[in-house]
């Protein structure tokens, strides 16, 4: 099937529900129509069930996974997973046209469905060590097929949404990680975690044929590069604080390999706590946790108080420190993912091409921070102190280089709904005009499509500006024209602009 007679189907379907609305006096003004709670509980679930699996693979309450192939062996596992789920994710935005179809879809499902398991399936069937190795790295390629079908359904979801998702799927995956770890024997716990990626890909399946193919147009690559505006620096940052949840994560295995499994809970209910907390923030409208501003007051002093001393104390003080980390690091790596999301929402991006460009750089992170933790206290917290403290200085190094420079290019969900402009003027003055064409919105009751013909159209750009940008018929967006200015009651654009115009000056408020 191809984009256009695709994107048809979909923008047919799309003007039925939004004529059955308007005819009913209904507004859309918070989600589409197709966002059921079937759709947020399937994708949601789905997302749950990735996670705890993806956890699962870093670390049991016996310490690192593989631990009984020595700790460099172990620490090879996790290398050849991190650096298969690098490569996939590499794939999937080089041919993320392909795996956008419907067969592209069915592809990513099978490939989670049968690639994810084989590192339990080989931990339980006692292979050699080539074997095992290979079988962490088909689970990472899996790992990259799961991801990619998330990112659709991330991608999908309203502003008010996205914080929410990601919150509470995080804190749900973090416990039932927690409980799926007390299962006894190992083999039913390898049970349970091989069908973790089963259940995830036939719920994401569910989503995409019920959900989303019918409902979102397809983007080709073409048309999201020319559109994306995330840049360099953001990808610094997110590199950088992945790294730092790298290093706490191998710290963490190895506390819990000393001290005891009660080390590891403690930690992944702190971690469950920040979630939880990021959850209510995105639930009560504030978004102060999710905002880079208030992060950055806390990110080196947190970091520091976490490091520093793990070296110098015993394990419960360790464990201390671990939980500090998750902490701090759990809240960037979820504003991370909606920063994502809020670029392929508000630009229009292939959800897949985005996602996986943005990951590469948190997986790279990852792979980093875990292997500096390796060479940190790969012997075990406390021993090697001149090492540890070396990979210390240097990790420290690092979180100031990203607060210093990377931490001043805010992302585009926070920064500016039209994106980073490399003029500052320019960006200020986007952002206040799109912030007026909100409020207007808001006031004459427009819904969030029109809101983007709003936007094009005070801007001075025409009818067939507007069809090809929002990827709409020519009759589709001059309704959506003729409504705007029906509810606005005015008759020209000039009357649009000069109403925006009159929005938060002195006379009004």
């Amino acid at each position: 099937m191809t984009f256009k007679m695709r994107n048809a189907i979909c923008e047919i379907a799309k003007n039925r529900v939004v004529g059955r609305l308007e005819g009913a006096g209904v507004t859309d003004a918070s989600a589409p129509a197709w966002q059921t709670p079937a759709f947020f509980v399937c994708g949601g679930g789905a997302y749950v069930a990735y996670l705890a699996w993806f956890f699962s693979m870093f670390a049991h309450f016996g310490g690192p996974v593989g631990l009984e192939y020595g700790a460099f062996g172990s620490y090879l596992l996790q290398m050849g997973f991190f650096a298969t789920l690098a490569l996939g994710m590499v794939g999937a935005w080089l041919f993320s046209d392909t795996l956008s179809s419907v067969r592209g879809t069915l592809a990513l499902a099978l490939g989670g469905t049968l690639l994810c398991p084989c590192a339990t399936i080989a931990a339980l069937v006692a292979c050699p060590y080539p074997v095992v190795l290979a079988a962490w790295c088909a689970s990472g390629l899996g790992c990259a097929c799961v991801m990619m079908l998330v990112a659709s359904f991330l991608g999908s979801l309203e502003h008010r949404y996205i914080l929410l998702c990601t919150s509470t799927s995080f804190a749900l995956a973090l416990l039932l990680y927690l409980i799926v770890a007390f299962l006894s024997p190992n083999e039913m716990k390898a049970a349970v975690v091989s069908l973790m990626p089963f259940a995830a890909c036939a719920l994401l399946l569910h989503v995409h044929s019920r959900y989303l193919d019918p409902q979102v147009p397809l983007v080709e690559a073409s048309e999201s590069r020319l559109k994306n505006r995330m840049s360099w620096k953001s990808m610094g940052a997110s590199c950088g604080h992945s790294l730092c949840l790298g290093f706490a994560v191998y710290c963490t295995v190895v506390v819990a390999e000393g001290f005891s499994m009660w080390a590891l809970v403690a930690v992944g209910l702190a971690a469950f706590a920040a979630a939880v907390l990021m959850a209510l923030d995105g639930h009560w409208g504030l978004e102060m946790l999710n905002s880079e501003g208030m992060q950055l007051k806390f990110f080196l002093p947190s970091a520091a108080l976490g490091l520093l001393p793990m070296s110098f104390l015993g394990a419960s003080g360790q464990a201390a420190c671990c939980c500090v980390l998750f902490l701090v690091f759990v809240p960037q790596a979820i504003t991370n993912i909606n920063a994502v999301s809020e670029n392929v929402r508000i630009f229009g991006l292939a959800p897949i091409r985005s996602f996986a460009g943005a990951r590469v750089a948190n997986v790279m992170g990852l792979g980093a921070g875990y292997t500096m933790g390796f060479f940190a206290y790969g012997r075990g917290l406390g021993q090697g102190m001149a090492n540890s403290l070396a990979v210390l200085l240097v990790l420290l190094f690092v979180l100031i280089v990203i607060a210093a420079f990377l931490f001043q290019d805010r992302y585009p969900s926070e920064a500016s709904e039209a994106g980073v402009e490399d003029d500052a003027e320019r960006e200020e003055e986007r952002l206040s005009w799109r912030e007026r064409c909100n409020l207007l919105a808001g006031q004459i009751g427009l819904s969030p499509r029109q809101t983007e013909v709003l936007v094009l159209l005070s801007r001075g750009h025409n009818t067939k500006y507007i069809e090809e940008q929002l990827v709409i018929s020519n009759h589709t967006a001059k309704s959506h024209i003729y409504h705007i200015y029906q509810k606005a009651g005015v008759h020209s654009k000039q009357e649009i602009i000069e109403m925006l115009e009159r929005i938060g000056s002195d006379d009004q408020g």
